[in-house]
């Protein structure tokens, strides 16, 4: 219970992340949780097009794209276990998963603000949900990415990570993938990841989830949504006993004291009487 109350104080984002250099992207990191929130309040979700793509620019800016051994510790990307101690033990049971672990729940990851394409993508996802915006995550093969509803039965895609937006569907950036490179290669990124892009988009079957996180990996969607309601009744449930043994003491101490309060009015009561007496 110490560890969780801890964890309420101790801020969910590293004041070190914004000193770091050896990131995929060239100032990665702009803005704080602080500001993230500010500039997400000025959009408008009325007008989807334009919110879509300053929502995944200000999520581009907001996440450092960074997933290494190095640091892990210090940008809690290994979970401290004041922020929950039965998602850093099961960094010893499945380190594959949560020795390195990837918030599911979209404010948790903001406020952390460091991960890979997937959480830009599903941290994307939880805010067009919060605005009633149907959004797919997309499993390509080495990059995620999501789709989104712009307009009735039209959806466009959404690169959190690159910070874009494109004017396709899934099946038009399949059939068109160099068409969706040269996005990328306007943007002004370098020739090699315009041909990761490309090599994305080319590959045949592409997994597209029906919604956010909780379909994307929903084995670990649930583990963290018990894990976060366990840390905090875990520790009640196991104080119960001692609460309830104390709780005993208390009431043989209070009956005591009752007891011998009134063994003392007897006592005042019978010396009052025989001083009358006399």
């Amino acid at each position: 219970m110490s560890l969780n109350f801890l964890g309420l104080l101790t801020p969910a984002r590293s004041n070190e992340l914004m000193d770091e250099t050896a990131t995929y992207f060239v100032n990665d990191l702009k803005w704080t949780e602080a500001e993230f929130y500010e500039r997400l309040e000025q959009l408008d979700p009325t007008n989807r097009a334009d919110y879509l793509t300053q929502l995944s620019l200000l999520v581009s800016e907001s996440v450092m794209h960074y997933w290494q051994d190095e640091h892990r510790a210090e940008y809690r990307i290994l979970l401290p276990w004041s922020e929950n101690f039965i998602l850093r033990a099961l960094a010893y049971v499945n380190p594959k998963y949560f020795a390195m672990y990837e918030f599911q729940d979209h404010r948790k990851a903001i406020a952390r603000g460091v991960g890979l394409c997937s959480q830009h993508s599903i941290i994307t996802a939880g805010f067009l949900a919060e605005q009633g915006i149907p959004a797919k995550l997309i499993e390509l093969h080495g990059h995620v990415i999501l789709t989104a509803e712009v307009d009735e039965g039209q959806w466009w895609l959404l690169d959190p990570d690159y910070g874009l937006v494109l004017p396709f569907s899934l099946q038009e950036a399949e059939e068109n993938a160099s068409a969706v490179a040269d996005y990328y290669k306007r943007a002004g990124f370098s020739d090699y990841d315009v041909d990761k892009i490309e090599d994305f988009f080319r590959t045949d079957n592409n997994i597209l989830f029906a919604g956010g996180a909780a379909t994307y990996q929903t084995w670990l969607y649930v583990t963290e949504k018990v894990s976060y309601f366990a840390k905090w009744t875990l520790p009640v449930a196991l104080m119960l006993p001692l609460l309830f043994s104390q709780d005993k003491r208390l009431w043989q101490w209070a009956v005591r004291f009752w007891r011998s309060r009134n063994l003392l009015g007897q006592v005042s009561v019978k010396l009052a009487r025989a001083k009358i007496k006399r």
